[in-house]
């Protein structure tokens, strides 16, 4: 299912159940809740791609807002460590506005400084983006950046957890990262910390055949180390140039299973991070 999803008026939350500390709720389908929908694996355009995920050994339900049409290209998972040097920080301002002007699709969660910087500069121009929070939809606040993005088309706002966890914790962003590395048909890592979880969420895109790319720089020499391929930051044609070939392999049109990315140094994606 593509297309924008118009918002709807606002409807009560549904039911909640418990019963031996398991929250069930009683979805049917996909459902609206105000503006953004919930898709559950079994329901009528719930997205292929997503069937790359599993949550307990199924693919996850979701929570959606904006396009999901965005998802049908080749996705590239954008990661940076929270803290990275001045030269990496220029540098990524400049593969930004590079990147704003090409045709890419880019996923992440864009929660680091950096990140959230780097988002603002791509959303100046004609690329396609996928947010993924470390949180429930509900109450989000969307900034009024987001706005245009969304109406054209080229913004898709997606949570696999559920409404009542409104702060992002360790844990949370961390699986967060692993889904979003595992939709990812390409890694680009701005900046990972000697020994942080976005070196080891490199080593496991590596490990699982993925490209990795890094920018070029003296401070990412490491990971050029472990196999990243490195990119200037005004020039990213490297990172762009199979994309055409990629996006006739992104989605499985019988919807059947596809096969998953195991993120070893990255918590495992379990019923945990899906509380539903």
């Amino acid at each position: 299912m593509a297309g924008f999803l118009h918002g709807q008026k606002e409807k009560r939350a549904p039911l909640v159940r418990v019963w031996d500390g398991v929250t069930i709720w009683s979805f049917l389908n996909a459902m609206d809740f105000g503006n953004h929908r919930l898709f559950r694996p079994d329901a009528t355009g719930y997205p292929a791609v997503l069937r790359r995920c599993t949550d307990g050994g199924h693919p996850p339900v979701v929570t959606a807002q904006g396009s999901l049409g965005v998802l049908a290209g080749t996705l590239i998972g954008f990661f940076c460590s929270v803290r990275c040097p001045g030269d990496i920080i220029l540098k990524t301002y400049d593969l930004a506005r590079a990147l704003r002007r090409a045709d890419a699709r880019i996923i992440g969660g864009f929660q680091a400084a950096i990140e959230k910087e780097f988002l603002d500069i791509l959303l100046r121009g004609t690329a396609s983006v996928v947010i993924c929070p470390a949180r429930g939809l509900s109450r989000l606040r969307m900034p009024k950046s987001w706005r245009d993005p969304l109406t054209t088309e080229r913004m898709l706002i997606l949570s696999f957890f559920a409404d009542h966890i409104r702060r992002p914790t360790a844990g949370i962003a961390a699986r967060r990262n692993a889904y979003v590395a595992t939709l990812a048909d390409r890694i680009l890592i701005a900046h990972a910390e000697p020994g942080s979880k976005t070196e080891g969420l490199c080593k496991d895109a590596l490990a699982a055949g993925k490209p990795v790319f890094a920018l070029d720089s003296a401070d990412n020499a490491h990971l050029v180390e472990l196999g990243a391929i490195p990119i200037p930051a005004d020039n990213p044609e490297t990172l762009l140039s199979r994309q055409k070939k990629e996006k006739t392999l992104h989605v499985d049109k019988e919807g059947t299973a596809m096969k998953a990315t195991t993120f070893k140094n990255s918590p495992a994606i379990s019923s945990s991070c899906n509380t539903r």
